[in-house]
C-alpha cells in the first residue's frame, strides 16, 4: 500500500486521541483505596505534631509541606539525610528547665542555695519541669531529603517516583530535546532549585521580574522525575501564560499533566501512577463537562506539537531506531479512511463531580436552621438558653441558633450547617450544598418544631454557671494565680492565663479555650449539664491572688568580660557600620555589654546611672530581640554625648541611635531609644530633662522610621506644652529621606557602600592614568 501522508496525519492524531481517552477514563474510574488511605495518615502520624504557631510558621516557609522534622531525626528515625543545598525550615522550639518554688514563686533549679538544695535532695521540696524560654531551631520537608520513591507512602502528595522506562537510553536524549526546545523558544530553564518559597512543588512556570518565561525543577530529582516535570511544565509555559479568565487552574493542571502524560508514554515512560490521582484531584473542582470535552481535545493538539517538536531536536537516526525496536509506540497504517473517533463516555455518577454552584447557593445552605436541621438528621436538641441548645442523648453536641453553628466538643469539630451535615454524612462540599438548598424548599421541613426547655437545667441556671467567677473556680480546684496586667498567670502552670474582664481561661499547653462551664468540663470530666449543675451547687470561694510586680534584677544575668565581646564588636562595627570609637566608649562605661548566648544588651540607666533595664539583639542570622523582664521604659537606653546636652534625639531602636550619632557626630545632646513608638517614653524623657536642667530643651528631635506608623507618631506631639515654662516644645521631625532608607542604620549602611564604591572607582582611575601615562613614555 502506497504512502498516504494525510491518512498517516489522521492515524497519529486518532492514535493519541485513543490514548487521551483510555486515561481519562482511568480518571473518571479512580476511586481511594481506604488501605492505602491508612497507609498515609499512618506514615503522617510518624511526622512531630507541631503548635499551630509552628505549622503557620512552616506554610509560611515552605508551602504545603506535609512532613517535617529536624536533620538529626530524619537520620535516626527513617535513616534519611537532608539534602546538601536544602534551606532549612525555622520554627520555634521550647527550652525546658528544673525549677522549685519559693515564696509562691519559680527559681531555677541552679540559683538554690545550700539550704535548699538538702531539702530538694530529701524531696520535701518537690521541683517542676518548666519552659525556660523559646528559640528558632531548624526543620526540613521530607521532600528536602534523599528520600527514594519506595520510602513514600502511595498516596503522598508530591511524593518521589520512578517511572517505568521502556529504553532507558531514551531519556536523556527526550530531555536534551525538551532543553533545547525550552531555549529555542527563550525559555529560560532552572535546573535543581532549592527555592522553600516554591514548597514541595516539583517544579514550576511563570515569568520572571523582567517579564521573560521561565521553567524549573527542584533539586534532587531523578531522571524520569526531570523528563516529566519538564513535559508538564513546558505545557504551561508554551500554552497556559497568557491571561484566559476562562481557563481555570483546574483545566489548565488538567490539560498540563494530561499532555506530559502522552508525550511520555508516546516515548515508552509510563507516568500514570502521578498522573491518575494527580488528575483525578484536580476533576474533583472541575465545574463543566464541556470544559472536560474541550480539555481532551485541547490535550490532544498540545501532545502532538510538543511530540512533533521533540522528535525535530532528536537525531532522525536516533527516532527511527527507537520505533524500530518499539513498534508499539509508532503509528500502523490500518485503513485509507479514517472512522469518527469515539467520544468519551461520562456516566451520572461522573457528572455529579463536575457540577457547579453558585455564591448564592453556598450562601443559602449556610443559612438553613441549623437547629432543624439536626432534628430532621435525627438529634434531639432542647434548648437551654436564648439561642443554646444540647442533643439530649449526646451532651457533647451543642448548637447556636443565633450564630447558626454546631460545635462538636468530643470530636473538636464545628461549623455552619454545611459543615455539620458533612461531617454527619461524609458527603462532598457541591452535593451538601445542592441537597440544603432543596431541603430550605421543603415544606416539612421548614414546619418542623423545636421543643423548649426539656434539659434538667434552666435558662437561669446556664447563665448562673457562665458568670461564675472563672477565677474562683479555677482557684477552687486547686490552682494559685499571680496578676499580671489584665491577666492572672498560674503558678503551677504559667501557660494556664485566666481573664478576668471576659470571665474565659487559655490554656495554651493544652490548647484549651473557654468558660467556667468548659473549665469544669475538661478538669472534672463532666459533660456539659453535669458541669452546669456542679457549678450551680458548688459555692465558691474569692480566690486570693498575689500582684505581680516584676522588678528588674540586674545581678541575675552574666556577661562577658569587656575584651571578650568580640562577636558584638564584629556585629555593631562591620555589620551595621558603627563608629568603631563610639561602640568601645560606650562598652567602657557598660551602655553595651555581651551575653553568654553571643547577644549585644543595651543597658538601660536611670539618672543616677544605675542600671534599670536591658534589651537584647541577635547577632546571628535569626533578628532576634528582647527586653529583660521588669525593665523600666521610662529609663529605656539612653546616653548622653555632652555635660550639658540642650536637645534631646528620640529613635525607635538602639542600633538606630547609634547609626545617627555615627552620621552626625558634631550633633551633641541626649540619644534615647523608645524600643518601638512609645509615647510615654518620650514624655518621661523631656520631664527628666526638665527636672535635671531646670528648663526646657532646645528642641526634641523624633528620629523615628519613614513610615506610616513613624508618621502617625510625629503627629502625636504636635503642640506639646512644656509644664517648666507654658512655652510650646520645639518637636523636629528628622526621618530618613533617602530612597530605599527605612531607618538610620540603612542610611548609614548606604552611605558607607557609596563611600567605599567611590574609593574603588577613585583608585580604578588612578591605576588607569599611571597605565596611559606609562604608555605615552614608552
Amino acid at each position: 500500500m502506497a504512502f498516504n501522508k494525510k491518512n498517516f496525519a489522521l492515524e497519529k492524531k486518532k492514535e493519541l486521541q485513543e490514548m487521551t481517552n483510555s486515561a481519562v477514563r482511568r480518571v473518571l474510574d479512580f476511586k481511594k483505596d481506604p488501605n492505602k488511605v491508612i497507609e498515609l495518615l499512618n506514615f503522617m502520624a510518624r511526622s512531630p505534631q507541631y503548635s499551630f504557631k509552628n505549622q503557620m510558621m512552616v506554610s509560611s516557609q515552605y508551602e504545603n509541606s506535609n512532613f517535617t522534622m529536624g536533620s538529626r531525626q530524619f537520620k535516626e528515625t527513617m535513616g534519611l539525610k537532608v539534602n546538601e543545598n536544602a534551606t532549612p525550615i525555622k520554627i520555634v522550639a521550647p527550652v525546658m528547665n528544673t525549677f522549685f518554688k519559693r515564696n509562691d514563686k519559680l527559681v531555677q533549679l541552679r540559683f538554690a542555695n545550700k539550704e535548699e538544695k538538702e531539702k530538694i535532695k530529701n524531696k520535701e521540696i518537690k521541683t517542676i519541669q518548666n519552659v525556660w524560654y523559646y528559640k528558632l531551631v531548624d526543620v526540613y520537608d521530607i521532600t528536602q531529603t534523599n528520600a527514594k520513591p519506595e520510602d513514600f507512602p502511595e498516596y503522598y502528595p508530591d511524593r518521589r517516583y520512578n517511572f517505568y522506562v521502556k529504553n532507558t537510553e531514551v531519556i536523556d536524549d527526550i530531555i536534551s530535546a525538551n532543553k533545547k526546545l525550552l531555549k529555542d523558544n527563550n525559555i529560560h530553564l532552572i535546573e535543581n532549585h532549592t527555592y522553600n518559597q516554591l514548597g514541595t512543588s516539583v517544579g514550576f512556570a511563570g515569568k520572571n521580574l523582567t517579564g521573560d518565561k521561565i521553567v524549573g525543577y527542584r533539586d534532587g530529582l531523578n531522571k524520569t522525575e526531570i523528563l516529566h516535570t519538564l513535559l508538564h511544565e513546558t505545557t504551561h509555559a508554551f500554552y497556559h501564560q497568557k491571561e484566559n479568565p476562562e481557563k481555570t487552574t483546574e483545566l489548565k493542571e488538567f490539560e498540563a499533566e494530561m499532555t506530559a502524560y502522552i508525550v511520555a508514554k508516546r516515548f515508552g515512560v509510563d507516568t500514570s501512577e502521578h498522573t491518575i490521582k494527580y488528575v483525578s484531584d484536580w476533576t474533583e473542582s472541575m465545574s463543566k463537562i464541556e470544559d472536560i470535552e474541550q480539555s481532551i481535545k485541547t490535550v490532544s493538539m498540545y501532545s502532538s506539537r510538543i511530540i512533533n517538536d521533540i522528535e525535530k531536536q532528536i537525531d532522525p537516526v536516533k527516532i527511527k531506531e527507537f520505533y524500530k525496536q518499539n513498534p508499539e509506540y509508532n503509528v500502523d497504517i490500518k485503513e485509507s479512511s479514517i472512522k469518527q473517533m469515539d467520544k468519551i463516555d461520562i456516566n451520572k455518577e461522573n457528572k455529579d463531580m463536575f457540577q457547579n454552584v453558585s455564591k448564592d447557593e453556598i450562601k443559602k445552605a449556610s443559612q438553613i436552621d441549623i437547629v432543624k436541621l439536626a432534628i430532621h438528621e435525627g438529634y434531639n436538641p432542647k434548648k437551654v438558653g436564648k439561642n443554646f441548645y444540647i442533643d439530649k442523648d449526646n451532651h457533647h453536641l451543642t448548637f447556636n441558633s443565633e450564630k447558626n453553628t454546631y460545635y462538636d466538643k468530643e470530636n473538636k469539630l464545628g461549623g455552619n450547617p454545611i459543615v455539620f451535615f458533612r461531617n454527619q454524612k461524609n458527603t462532598s462540599f457541591v452535593s451538601t450544598v445542592k441537597y440544603l438548598n432543596e431541603l430550605s424548599e421543603d415544606a416539612t421541613f421548614n414546619n418542623i418544631e423545636v421543643e423548649q426547655n426539656k434539659l434538667p437545667i434552666s435558662e437561669e441556671q446556664l447563665e448562673n454557671a457562665k458568670n461564675k467567677s472563672i477565677l474562683d473556680v479555677a482557684s477552687e480546684c486547686g490552682y494559685s494565680f499571680r496578676k499580671s496586667g489584665k491577666y492572672y498567670i498560674g503558678n503551677e502552670h504559667d501557660s494556664l492565663v485566666l481573664n478576668a474582664n471576659k470571665n474565659t481561661y487559655n490554656w495554651y499547653s493544652k490548647q484549651e479555650y473557654g468558660n467556667t462551664i468548659n473549665f469544669i468540663q475538661n478538669e472534672k470530666g463532666l459533660d456539659f449539664i453535669d458541669a452546669v449543675k456542679y457549678l450551680n451547687n458548688e459555692e465558691f470561694q474569692v480566690a486570693n491572688f498575689k500582684e505581680e510586680k516584676v522588678v528588674y534584677d540586674s545581678s541575675k544575668y552574666k556577661y562577658k568580660e569587656k575584651e571578650d565581646m568580640a562577636v558584638s564588636r564584629d556585629y555593631l562595627i562591620n555589620k551595621r557600620m558603627l563608629n568603631e570609637d563610639l561602640v568601645n566608649q560606650l562598652i567602657e562605661q557598660d551602655y553595651i555589654k555581651e551575653d553568654k548566648m553571643k547577644n549585644v544588651c543595651f543597658q538601660w540607666k536611670n539618672q543616677d546611672g544605675e542600671i534599670v533595664g536591658s534589651d537584647k539583639r541577635g547577632t546571628g542570622k535569626t533578628p532576634f530581640r528582647g527586653i529583660d523582664k521588669g525593665s523600666d521604659i521610662k529609663h529605656a537606653f539612653n546616653f548622653s554625648t555632652t555635660e550639658k546636652p540642650k536637645d534631646i534625639y528620640i529613635f525607635e531602636a538602639p542600633i538606630d541611635a547609634l547609626s545617627y550619632r555615627t552620621l552626625n557626630q558634631d550633633k551633641d545632646g541626649i540619644y534615647m531609644s523608645m524600643n518601638g513608638l512609645k509615647q510615654d517614653a518620650v514624655r518621661y524623657q523631656i520631664a527628666f530633662y526638665m527636672k535635671r536642667y531646670e528648663t526646657d530643651p532646645e528642641s526634641v528631635h523624633l528620629c523615628v522610621d519613614n513610615d506610616e506608623a513613624g508618621n502617625k507618631f510625629i503627629n502625636n506631639f504636635q503642640g506639646l506644652i512644656s509644664n517648666q515654662s507654658g512655652k510650646e516644645i520645639n518637636i523636629v521631625p528628622e526621618q530618613p529621606k533617602e530612597d530605599g532608607c527605612k531607618d538610620w542604620n540603612d542610611v548609614l549602611v548606604n552611605h558607607v557602600y557609596k563611600e567605599k564604591d567611590r574609593n574603588f572607582n577613585a583608585k580604578k582611575t588612578n591605576v588607569l592614568n599611571k597605565s596611559k601615562s606609562v604608555a605615552m613614555e614608552i
